[in-house]
């Protein structure tokens, strides 16, 4: 019975180790990706949001992954983002944490929920909606509270730039996301699948 109940522990610890390290892996490609790839204003209203591809990887692990070592992901980025590399502290760490994770959750859910390929199209769709959606409150309220930005300006901001914008990366980073997956999907799955 010790035995058996060592196994059982050996099985888990290992299959914990694997897990965190593909974490850390994918956690890892995401932050090369967000400081290699140039940084680009995808909207004219709003020149000072920039775009970068940190969340390809973060869906990687939410559909290779699951949903919750996906969050995990996320939350590693976050916190490099916002803390290590300064781009706007814990609070900027939050709402990044925020936007995604709503993206990645709502992403998830529906292809998971409808299937196939037309499934993850609508379920990456829905994500990118989303993640725009969570950003109108979350502007409204950090980004005029704790960052002393006037409502409205922040307001005025939003139909132009905010809301397009926290769009079009979702939708530019599913797009990335659905080629690779659709391209690469097994090679994906055995890599994340071997013995680490």
């Amino acid at each position: 019975m010790k035995n058996q109940n060592n196994a059982v522990i050996d099985k888990k610890l290992a299959w914990d180790t694997r897990m965190l390290t593909r974490i850390s892996l994918l956690a890892a490609l995401s932050v090369v990706f967000l400081l290699a790839v140039p940084r680009v204003a995808l909207v004219p209203a709003a020149p000072y949001l920039q775009y970068d591809m940190a969340d390809v990887p973060i869906l990687l692990a939410a559909f290779l992954l699951g949903w919750a070592p996906g969050l995990w992901v996320l939350a590693l980025v976050s916190l490099i983002q916002g803390v290590a590399l300064g781009e706007n502290g814990l609070v900027g760490a939050l709402m990044h944490f925020c936007a995604t994770g709503g993206q990645v959750l709502a992403a998830v859910y529906l292809a998971n929920k409808l299937g196939g390929l037309r499934g993850l199209a609508i379920g990456l769709l829905a994500g990118a909606v989303t993640r725009m959606l969570i950003m109108v409150p979350l502007n409204l309220l950090i980004t005029v509270y704790v960052f002393g930005q006037p409502a409205e300006v922040v307001r005025a901001a939003m139909l132009p730039g905010i809301m397009p914008f926290n769009f079009l990366v979702a939708a530019i980073n599913s797009l990335i996301f659905f080629v690779i997956f659709q391209v690469n999907e097994k090679v994906f799955r055995n890599l994340l699948n071997q013995q680490l």
